[in-house]
């Protein structure tokens, strides 16, 4: 009964381009990634924005929040998932620069509302 209390939660590494980041159980990747001063661009944190996007290039994540922002079928297929609404359940290796139009774009909109 008390050795589950003690029992230490597992730890995986994700690799971000040529970092590397320990991240624990149930913590998202966005969240450890800026932990370790990773600097994966995102704006809500909770699945609404979609600038956080990664593509997943080894391991398996598990979505913890239901994302409001889609993807579309392909960026399904190819691996695409929010680092904000995601969990390690393996060691990751996760490509960053997934984001780079949307980011492009989201900077030209907010730019022409100021």
């Amino acid at each position: 009964m008390f050795k589950s209390w003690f029992a230490p939660s597992p730890r995986y590494r994700l690799q971000l381009a040529h970092q590397f980041v320990n991240i624990s159980a149930g913590q998202t990747i966005l969240h450890s990634a800026l932990l370790h001063g990773v600097n994966i661009p995102h704006g809500c944190k909770t699945g609404a924005c979609g600038m956080c996007k990664c593509r997943l290039l080894s391991g398996q994540v598990e979505l913890v929040i239901e994302p409001t922002a889609k993807l579309t079928a392909t960026e399904i297929d190819s691996g695409v998932f929010f680092a904000c609404c995601a969990v390690a359940k393996t060691d990751l290796r996760v490509d960053i620069g997934v984001n780079a139009v949307t980011l492009t774009k989201f900077r030209e909109h907010s730019a022409a509302r100021l």
